[in-house]
């Protein structure tokens, strides 16, 4: 009954060290869950990274195309501007060209030749009205103006006097020739201006430089965030192969230390079977209830139980190594 004892000490031994590396297997499924978990939230973190990246240079682009759409936008109404100044003071340089035929109706009406006297005179006053106003390019000479002095002390005929008053008239529309086309020389230049800045600066090409510096910059920081994990799993696979090596050196050396008690305790078994055989009279083995053999065939049994568990201890050791 001591060595049943002992044979079912072990057969439990065998069972808790079963569960010993079920519980330890477990542990390392519960390591490789939880990287998974890990690799699959740098994964969340990598794409939505991307996301990020994408958006802030989607948003470089469209902010500068959205200014650069609103410089379009200003200058198509610049130069619409300039078209409705032109047609304006197109309209005004009709009107004095109708005022100047009109003069020369009038003289035809009052029968003034275009080389009189009267009709000198009138050229010159006109033009020293012209040579009056602001930014006229027309001059007089020093024998003209002696000529406008005495004219003004002069008595005007009617025809010169009509005339003189057609030309009030159409400075009206001289001041709208004047002005619009001053406007139209600022526009003009203020187109120029913002159409070199472009050149110079190019926003599109500036704005795809800055998008492409935001999606490198991502790269960089998704690149880095793999290495981080890759390293994180590097060291963690080799965690796992420096506990398993430990666990197979203590495996094997439990298992020796266990094969050699078990030597041990089949030895004295053996030992104390023999004793215990010897130190029987024979009137009391003749009063058991199985004979010596049996009793013999019995120790033998125990001693094949022994050999069997020591088997068994091999057995596992072989299958530890494989």
């Amino acid at each position: 009954m001591k060595v049943g004892n002992q044979v079912s000490v072990f057969m439990g031994e065998r069972t808790r060290q079963r569960e010993e590396l079920e519980e330890k297997q477990q542990g390392k499924n519960k390591k490789t869950t939880v990287f998974a978990g890990d690799f699959n939230a740098t994964q969340d973190k990598i794409l939505q990274k991307r996301k990020e990246a994408q958006k802030k240079a989607l948003k470089v682009v469209a902010d500068t195309w959205e200014g650069d759409r609103k410089i379009d936008a200003n200058l198509e109404e610049r130069r619409m501007r300039i078209k409705s100044l032109r047609e304006e003071a197109g309209a005004a340089k009709k009107e004095i060209a109708a005022v100047k035929a009109g003069m020369e109706d009038l003289r035809k009406q009052y029968g003034v030749e275009s080389d009189s006297a009267e009709q000198k005179d009138l050229e010159l006053i006109l033009k020293g009205r012209e040579s009056m106003r602001a930014g006229s390019k027309v001059s007089l000479s020093e024998d003209e103006r002696e000529r406008l002095a005495e004219l003004d002390k002069k008595e005007r005929t009617e025809y010169q006097s009509r005339v003189l008053e057609m030309d009030e008239g159409a400075d009206y529309y001289r001041k709208i020739v004047s002005e619009n086309e001053k406007e139209i020389e600022i526009e003009n230049a203020v187109i120029r201006e913002i159409r070199n800045e472009r050149l110079k600066k190019d926003p599109m090409v500036k704005a795809q430089k800055e998008a492409e510096a935001i999606k490198e910059s991502a790269g960089k920081e998704i690149l880095g965030m793999l290495v981080e994990e890759g390293k994180e799993h590097i060291d963690e696979e080799q965690e796992e192969r420096e506990e398993k090596a430990e666990e197979t050196k203590e495996k094997k050396e439990e298992q020796e230390e266990l094969l050699e008690k078990r030597r041990t305790e089949r030895e004295e078994a053996e030992k104390r079977a023999e004793e215990l055989a010897e130190s029987m009279p024979t009137e009391e083995l003749l009063g058991l209830d199985m004979t010596k053999s049996d009793f013999q065939t019995e120790i033998q049994n125990i001693v094949d139980k022994m050999k069997l568990v020591e088997e068994d201890i091999k057995g596992a050791m072989v299958d530890k190594t494989v």
